[in-house]
């Protein structure tokens, strides 16, 4: 079973990720926080990091640099309402990683989510 990890801050956002990804054969690991993120992967492995960009992006953009910096090169889907030109430049730097605007449809975070794993194997 693959490995996800969620950073998600909105419940019922969550609770839904988690259920239509648990169908489709990944373990879903929830958190709220970047800071809970940074503990569980410490601890556990994950075959994807999936986050929400809109609370607060530029904590998003400082786990990554983090994750990358430590040699964590987790591929990661950035869930976004409205990216800016500079946003998804400064996301395009945390690579391996895809930027898929909200609203999304589940086929093409599950095509966004294979195409990851698939260049990162």
């Amino acid at each position: 079973m693959k490995q996800a990890l969620l950073i998600e801050s909105e419940f019922y956002a969550r609770v839904r990720l988690d259920d239509e990804l648990a169908v489709h054969g990944y373990q879903v690991t929830s958190v709220k926080r970047v800071k809970e993120a940074l503990f569980k992967m410490k601890t556990q492995m994950f075959h994807i990091l999936l986050t929400s960009y809109d609370k607060d992006p530029q904590m998003t953009l400082r786990l990554l640099a983090t994750m990358r910096r430590s040699g964590n090169r987790t591929p990661a889907v950035v869930l976004a309402k409205k990216p800016t030109e500079e946003h998804l430049m400064q996301l395009l730097a945390f690579r391996p990683i895809e930027v898929l605007v909200k609203p999304y449809s589940l086929i093409e975070l599950l095509d966004r989510i294979e195409h990851l794993h698939k260049a990162t194997l």
